[in-house]
Parts: structure tokens; C-alpha cells; sequence
């Protein structure tokens, strides 16, 4: 979009401007988490990363905490439907519960309740860190975490969608891998299914796969067979774009989010810092979209504004449109309502606008 100094001129931008949009190829990475024990931090957070590893907070997502006010172990999914789903525990792992929930949003910033989901297994004390996983015919399934007060140390149950809105579920199907083993998370490459999960007793990641996601399980990575050490829960995994895979784990001992990489998930490189001040959470990968923008002209200002979330979109600026040198970071964008915009006056040198990754 084009900006020329005066009133008339800037109308003419409204009605007939070029927009100039940069397309690029590549991915964008969103990582939804909590932060803490205390309440202020069993919230929802967002980040978001052009490489998988370096992060920066994209919203604090207004502090929402679901139907009881506490959200911890947030697993997020982008659905068919281009929507934003997160599930996630209810209570503190001090405080028993028997449900799960799940939230909805389409820009990441504005999240609603859907609904709760009763685990309806007996005996039931915890119901904790429930993980999407979407199988290759489409199907969206929940892993959930369950702990009981009787005696029995927790297992994992599958949740399956009976509907395309993700208001009807069954379940629970026992997923078959042995007691005392927490925060499963299922990746399936080559018709094989690699869950990572917590051992409770020693602390370690371990690794296992199956033909099956509801048993036949077979120990490929046990102990410490990833070098990693001990005091490591909720992993997540992502495949990147250069193929590689990286895995995120929350480290409780030291602080924060850890992270490693592996060219076939049974070789790992050493742990690194990703994210401080982060606990259990999850990381997806989206494309990086091309966005529309508009224009309005007030009160001797021009408003340009584009939708939320359009993640990895930066907002530059140029004098000339021949000249291919376009100004990022003296722009920054306020979130309105569901829109990104920034206000600059109609007065000075012309301008124009593009957005770019």
C-alpha cells in the first residue's frame, strides 16, 4: 500500500492501492505451555518460532485458564477446520480430578471452552496431561494419563472423536503400556507407531514402538539410552522442516524447556535450553501464509491492519518501489480485537507496505 502526504491521497490509497505481498515457502512453529506451580502461571501461553528452537512469546492469551481456572500440560492441534485446539489438565497435580478439557480458538489469542471429557475409568485420582494424536486416516485421537487410588500407578487410555466439532469422544480404550509410565506422546512414521514416554521411578525418557496404538508395545529405549540423565517429563516431538526431528522436554529439576535432535528418532544429540520460565507443553508446526491487507484513513492517519495470527509475517516499509530495500522494526504491530495493526500519519515522504517473512 502506498501513503502520500495529504487527505485526498490517502482516500486514493483505500480505493485503488497495490499491495505488495512477499510469498515465501517455510513453516512457523507455535508451542503452547504453562508456566508454573503457583496460579498466576497455570495459564495458557503461547510462543512461536521461525526455526523450532528460538522462541518469543506471541500471547498471553488474556490468562486463560478453562472451566476451573487452572490449566497445565497443554497439548495444542490445528484442526480441519483451520481452527486452534488445545487439551489440557484441569488441576494442580496436587488436587485429584476425573476430566480433561478442551479450548478453541481461530487466532490464537482469543480462546473459548469447549468441553470436558469424564475419563470414566473406576477409581480414578488423576487425569492428567491428555495429548492430542491425529492418525494418517484423519481420525483425532486424545492420549490420556490416568492415575488411580487404589493401589494401581497410571496407565494410558485412548479417546477417540466421534465428531468433526470434537464435542463427542469415546473411549477410554487402555493403550497397553506397562504401569507407572506418564506423559505419552505418539508419533507414527512408516506405518510404525514411536511413543516417547516418562518412567516414573527412574525418571528416564524411554522409547517404544508397535504396529498398534492400543498395544503390542516393544522396549527400544530404556534407562538413560539417550544419554539425557534422569528428572525429564512431557515430551513433545516435531519434525522440521529439513527432516530432522526435534524433541522438547520439560527438565523439573534445573528450569525450563530442553530440547534434541534425532535423523530417525533412535539417535539423539545432547540436551540444550530452549525456553526458560516454560513447563510441559507442546509444539506444532503450521505453514507461513500470505495475508491480505486493508486500509483505512482517519483523522489524518492511515490505519493498516491484517488478520490475526499470520505467524511469521513481519510488516516493512519503503520510500521507493524500485528499490529493493525494505525497512523491518520501526513498525510494530498492536493487537485490536482479532487484527494486527499499525497507525502512521498521512504526512511526509510516500510510503509503501508489504508484509514479509
Amino acid at each position: 500500500m502506498s501513503k502520500k502526504t495529504g487527505q485526498r491521497l490517502a482516500l486514493l490509497v483505500v480505493l485503488t492501492g497495490v499491495l505488495a505481498l512477499s510469498a515465501h515457502a517455510g513453516s512457523q512453529y507455535i508451542f503452547a505451555t504453562f508456566k508454573g506451580e503457583d496460579a498466576p502461571n497455570e495459564k495458557l501461553w503461547i510462543y512461536t518460532s521461525a526455526d523450532a528452537l528460538n522462541f518469543t512469546q506471541f500471547s498471553d492469551t488474556g490468562g486463560y485458564g478453562g472451566p476451573t481456572g487452572v490449566l497445565r500440560d497443554p497439548s495444542i492441534m490445528k484442526h480441519t477446520d483451520g481452527k486452534y485446539y488445545v487439551c489440557h489438565t484441569v488441576e494442580s497435580w496436587t488436587s485429584s480430578t476425573t476430566n480433561f478439557a478442551i479450548a478453541v480458538s481461530a487466532d490464537l489469542v482469543h480462546w473459548a471452552y469447549l468441553t470436558t471429557i469424564n475419563v470414566t475409568v473406576p477409581n480414578t485420582f488423576y487425569a492428567w496431561a491428555p495429548e492430542w494424536f491425529v492418525d494418517d486416516d484423519g481420525t483425532v485421537n486424545i492420549i490420556v494419563n490416568i492415575g488411580t487410588i487404589d493401589g494401581v500407578s497410571f496407565k494410558q487410555y485412548l479417546f477417540t472423536a466421534q465428531n468433526s466439532t470434537l464435542t463427542s469422544w469415546s473411549g477410554p480404550v487402555d493403550m497397553g503400556i506397562a504401569p507407572n509410565h506418564i506423559d505419552m506422546f505418539v508419533v507414527k512414521v512408516a506405518g510404525t507407531y514411536h511413543a516417547f514416554i516418562k518412567n516414573e521411578t527412574t525418571k528416564f525418557i524411554e522409547h517404544a514402538i508397535s504396529s498398534s496404538l492400543t498395544g503390542g508395545w516393544t522396549w527400544v529405549g530404556v534407562n538413560d539410552w539417550a544419554g539425557w540423565g534422569g528428572g525429564l517429563e512431557g515430551p513433545a516431538l516435531i519434525q522440521m522442516d529439513n527432516g530432522q526431528w526435534r524433541i522438547y522436554v520439560d527438565r523439573y529439576p534445573y528450569g525450563g524447556i530442553w530440547t534434541a535432535t534425532s535423523p530417525n528418532l533412535y539417535s539423539w544429540s545432547a540436551l540444550t535450553l530452549c525456553l526458560s520460565n516454560a513447563r510441559h507443553g507442546t509444539v506444532i508446526k503450521v505453514p507461513v501464509t500470505s495475508q491480505t491487507m486493508s486500509v483505512s484513513a482517519a483523522g489524518g492517519n492511515l490505519t493498516v491492519s491484517w488478520p490475526l495470527p499470520s505467524l511469521g509475517l513481519t510488516l516493512a516499509s519503503n520510500t521507493n518501489l524500485t528499490s529493493a530495500i525494505w525497512t523491518t522494526g520501526s513498525l510494530t504491530p498492536q493487537m485490536v480485537g482479532n487484527q494486527w495493526q499499525v497507525t502512521v500519519p498521512m504526512s511526509g515522504k510516500q510510503q509503501f507496505f508489504r508484509l514479509q517473512q
